[in-house]
């Protein structure tokens, strides 16, 4: 299978003041500096542009009053998230963040012309899958927020070594007494309104795993969002999600991590995104919440979202049903990735994560269990 371009990192193309930020206030191991300077250098080669762009259009894009009533999408990596937004992206009435925006979001609408042919030609790979990116791919909020600001979870995957701290201090415990809380707000915003001024759509639609813990500051944002949460059975979502780890932790560290803490890392951050949620759910009002199953949106795609815009009220869904038919039928050969069982992993599934099934509905399957079972 053809690997296509990848990106230099996460944190390419930050501003110059979000990377000061970022290595001033994180350790990188001796092993990774080249690593750091791309990142140094490309902040530096995108500054001239950078400023352009804001004096062209920041006052523009300020001003641009968002819809009150945004689509975010709840749930874990790997949880079915990315293909639950690119099915709904297919909708015209959403705005979300394109490709360059991802990419240079200080710069994006200056870039936006010419990345998105480049993208659509090179068609580069996702690290954790045979996902391709293209110009018109939606992405998550995060990715041009970590560039705005250290405020950011997403740091975790070059600093894993301390992913535990962001976790904790961004989402976790994220109130308007953390440090960077109203930075993170203003950020927040702008790469929503940009998104929103790049494609000429008020109502954005959202994707952002974080937000699963991290309620009550998101609902200070928009108290009148719309939420559409998509949950998956534990024991198929944390092996993909322990490979998501391995894979982008790997292509993008600056520091140096050992397997044990990659198995931790992927633990801690699903236990405590479930936490999260399941502490704060109550906030968001039952009629502006719809829950599905990752499970029925691949069985039944057509008949799952159409429940999703009718309890939400997004719009009849006989106007898109058509265009989001003809995504799928151009996705029917997407081969997803395949996992060996492994019986100590799905043990600490079982012996770790009672919570999630709980809360997600799926039954637990204790391994031990079935030694105790007469043979047949």
């Amino acid at each position: 299978m053809r690997k296509g371009p990848q990106f230099p990192s996460y944190l390419a193309f930050s501003t110059v003041r979000a990377t000061a930020q970022t290595f001033l206030n994180n350790r990188v191991d001796a092993r990774y500096r080249s690593r750091a300077l791309v990142i140094a250098i490309t902040s530096l080669i995108v500054l001239p542009f950078n400023i352009v762009e804001r004096l062209l259009f920041n006052r523009r894009i300020k001003a641009i009053q968002l819809d009150d009533q945004p689509l975010c999408i709840l749930g874990h990596d790997r949880g079915g998230t990315t293909h639950l937004m690119t099915l709904l992206s297919k909708d015209d009435q959403f705005a979300f963040v394109r490709s360059a925006q991802f990419i240079v979001p200080d710069a994006c609408i200056l870039f936006d012309k010419v990345l998105s042919p480049v993208l659509n030609v090179l068609k580069p790979k996702r690290p954790m899958d045979n996902m391709t990116v293209e110009g018109d791919t939606p992405q998550d909020e995060e990715l041009p927020l970590v560039k705005y600001t250290s405020t950011c979870d997403l740091q975790k995957y070059c600093f894993p070594a301390d992913y535990q701290s962001f976790t904790k201090s961004f989402v976790k415990d994220f109130t308007p007494e953390s440090k960077g809380y109203w930075e993170w707000k203003k950020y927040y915003l702008f790469v929503c309104r940009k998104a929103a001024y790049i494609m000429g759509r008020n109502r954005v639609l959202l994707r952002n795993h974080a937000n699963m813990a991290r309620l009550e500051a998101f609902l200070e944002l928009f108290p009148n969002a719309r939420f559409l949460h998509i949950k998956r059975n534990p024991y198929r979502l944390v092996p993909s999600l322990l490979n998501l780890h391995r894979k982008i932790i790997a292509k993008y560290t600056l520091q140096e991590y050992t397997e044990e803490q990659l198995m931790d890392f992927t633990f801690f951050q699903y236990k405590t995104f479930t936490e999260g949620f399941v502490r704060d759910r109550h906030l968001i009002d039952p009629k502006n919440y719809v829950e599905i199953a990752y499970e029925d949106l691949v069985e039944a795609p057509i008949e799952t979202l159409k429940q999703v815009y009718d309890k939400l009220n997004l719009r009849p869904f006989n106007e898109i049903a058509a265009v989001i038919q003809d995504y799928l039928d151009s996705i029917r050969t997407y081969e997803t990735n395949t996992y060996q069982e492994d019986p100590v992993l799905r043990q600490r599934i079982t012996d770790e994560l009672a919570i999630a099934f709980e809360c997600f509905g799926y039954p637990i399957d204790d391994i031990r269990d079935h030694a105790l079972q007469p043979a047949v």
